[in-house]
């Protein structure tokens, strides 16, 4: 892409946001049942890494959406106007430094740190940084890095696959015990097959209104997808789930990558090894493909 063509989204660059939640426990606790468990009491008084993702959730006017769904780009967006057709999540990374809790109001501010024309396989690229502070009772309790990247698709290369039945699953996420590795520290596996309510139910839970996730035939004529595309985020809580419970203490920060999409039906391969006494690095793989590699560091 041309720089000159980046001209007017320099003016984006510093923009804030600011937002104030109550924090109520009741989005946690539906946010663990999507991710087929419940809470634990110190859940819910020090949220894990990802899971202010349920909060801050940001009203729309039907106006204010585009045609994907998503809130029109510009206008009263920190995101600059990119006339890019597809939108996805990147990847991106949180640290917790200091614990966030339901049931005590706090306040969000989303600031554009970064816009990044680039050129690759599939064209011309935009990629869009955001920074989100979260505050509780005057202390920075998360700091988390969002990256995105704005594309027009290239013809459609994604192999083609069955549709599920409509069998009247939901959707599952599955893991298997710990297990002490070869090296020493644990190993763990788990898979992930989400289906349309499980995709609904976690977008709503977020505040996620992209079309690709709920619309099979806008997936499948706009955006040249096979079919409902697995939120980027929704693997990395998977991923994340991976690392809880398992008895090692917090996540003090996790960062994630996005590679390759998962569809609808399609099952999620999930493995979980911790490397040394702090990281545990995780991949999410389905059918062959990596599709997402994640990083969670164990608070000391």
């Amino acid at each position: 892409m041309d720089p000159a063509q980046n001209a007017p989204y320099v003016e984006y660059i510093g923009r804030e946001e600011r937002s104030a939640d109550s924090m109520a426990p009741e989005r946690a606790i539906a946010l663990a049942a999507v991710l087929g468990r419940q809470p634990s009491a110190a859940e819910l008084a020090d949220l894990p890494a990802l899971w202010h993702w349920v909060y801050f959730l940001r009203p729309y006017r039907p106006a204010e959406l585009g045609p994907d769904g998503h809130l029109r780009r510009g206008e009263a967006s920190v995101v600059p106007p990119v006339p890019a057709r597809r939108r996805m999540y990147a990847g991106g990374s949180v640290k917790s430094l200091a614990p966030l809790a339901t049931g005590e109001p706090a306040e969000k501010t989303t600031i554009c740190t970064k816009v990044e024309p680039k050129t690759g396989r599939s064209g011309d690229l935009v990629f869009v940084t955001l920074e989100h502070r979260i505050s509780q009772s005057g202390e920075l309790c998360r700091v988390e890095e969002q990256s995105l990247v704005f594309f027009d698709p290239p013809p459609a290369t994604y192999r083609p696959f069955e549709l599920p039945a409509l069998d009247g699953e939901a959707g599952s996420l599955a893991f298997e015990a710990a297990a002490t590795g070869e090296t020493g520290g644990f190993v763990r596996g788990g898979r992930l097959r989400a289906m349309s309510p499980m995709l609904f139910t976690y977008s709503a839970l977020t505040g996620n209104p992209h079309k690709i996730h709920y619309d099979r035939g806008y997936c499948q004529t706009f955006e040249g997808y096979p079919g409902l595309v697995v939120h980027g985020p929704l693997l990395a809580s998977a991923a994340l789930e991976a690392v809880l419970g398992v008895g090692l203490g917090n996540v003090s920060a996790f960062e994630f990558r996005a590679r390759s999409p998962i569809f609808e039906g399609q099952q999620a391969e999930i493995s979980a090894r911790q490397q040394g006494d702090s990281t545990v690095a995780i991949e999410i793989s389905c059918e062959g493909d990596l599709c997402m590699t994640a990083t969670a560091t164990l608070a000391g």
